[in-house]
């Protein structure tokens, strides 16, 4: 997968189409050749929505030329041009169902698309033991651990049998309140930067979007959209 952006040329930055062209023919005659299944991607800042744009044309020709297909046919950008596209090889069967939404997180559209091949391997799952020691009554607890043969027994031969029965009392007591039980967790990845935060912000930026997909107003949207950037 290859992600390009395109900068559109200016005096400053001193970038032609030509040249953008050039380097990106280099690349393309290096990509169609190698092994595997190949998607191309990103903002490149043509037009292709509009038949008299020269440079657009260009870009169109250099994609027949290597026998490359751009899927994306709905605009992409505020201006209601298509400037965000996904290619693939002409042949290939890779990319279906292509879809462009507006998350409301930029003057750009999402892409999104499905793919057979780019498959996310499955998270690791195990099975863990644990008791639930929050819900044991306390009160009733230490009754039962009075009431028991370690609290009443004066009859120890030695500290070994002390000990045992220690142990057997207060194992048998926790089986009563807190038995053991399973459950099969998934391993997620570690996201230290996921603070708090992070998680209170999105929770509030999901509320208003629901709220604003709701009733469809303006406000509603201007509200959403603030609580994106």
């Amino acid at each position: 997968m290859v992600v390009v952006y395109r900068p559109p040329p200016s005096q400053k930055n001193r970038l032609s189409v030509t040249r953008f062209l050039d380097e990106f023919n280099s690349l393309l005659e290096k990509l169609v050749i190698s092994n595997g299944p190949l998607v191309i991607t990103g903002d490149f800042n043509f037009r292709l929505d509009n038949p008299s744009d020269r440079a657009a044309a260009r870009f169109r020709v250099l994609l027949d030329v290597i026998d490359l297909k751009q899927h994306v046919k709905d605009s992409t950008h505020k201006s209601a041009h298509i400037l965000d596209l996904v290619i693939t090889r002409s042949g290939d069967q890779l990319v279906r169902n292509v879809r462009v939404s507006d998350p409301v997180i930029s003057d750009h559209c999402a892409l999104r698309w499905e793919t057979s091949c780019l498959k996310k391997p499955g998270l690791e799952r195990k099975s863990v033991c644990f008791r639930r020691l929050r819900s044991i009554d306390r009160d009733q607890f230490v009754q039962d651990l009075r009431d028991s043969s370690l609290m009443n027994r004066q009859d120890f031969s030695d500290v070994s049998a002390l000990s045992d029965c220690y142990d057997n009392t207060l194992c048998s007591l926790l089986n009563q309140y807190a038995p053991v039980k399973k459950r099969i967790i998934t391993i997620r990845p570690a996201a230290p930067w996921y603070s708090d935060n992070i998680k209170q912000e999105k929770a509030e930026r999901r509320k208003l979007e629901r709220g604003w997909r709701n009733t469809k107003l303006a406000v509603d949207r201007e509200l959403y959209a603030e609580q994106c950037i």
